[in-house]
């Protein structure tokens, strides 16, 4: 039996848009420690997961867009379906998030879109 998380979060976090495809990316900035290491370890798990959804490996959802890691530590939310949801985050000033990962497990528990 697994323990409960024991999670760490930051605002220390890039948040990219791509238009086109209606999705936010995010990861860590650049000298977000331990957050960081941690990210790295949950986003490889993710990415190795290989469509096969272990049950230790939850999904991560953000705005009610669940995610998806994609090449370089990014992780994807794509708002295909949620077409308000986008425009409201794209148009915040200042678009930051909140990423939690868990310091035991090494995996990202959640990611929390904010304007700042």
């Amino acid at each position: 039996m697994t323990g409960l998380p024991k999670p760490l979060a930051t605002d220390a976090v890039r948040v990219a848009h791509d238009a086109v495809s209606r999705s936010l990316l995010v990861k860590p900035a650049k000298g977000a420690g331990y957050v960081a290491h941690l990210w790295r370890r949950g986003h490889e798990a993710m990415l190795a997961d290989d469509g096969r959804r272990m049950p230790s490996l939850p999904s991560v959802w953000a705005s009610g867009v669940r995610g998806e890691p994609v090449r370089d530590g990014w992780l994807r939310f794509t708002f295909r379906h949620d077409e308000a949801a986008y425009k409201a985050l794209v148009g915040a000033s200042e678009l930051g998030a909140i990423v939690t990962v868990d310091r035991e497990a090494g995996r990202i528990l959640a990611v929390r879109f904010r304007s700042r």
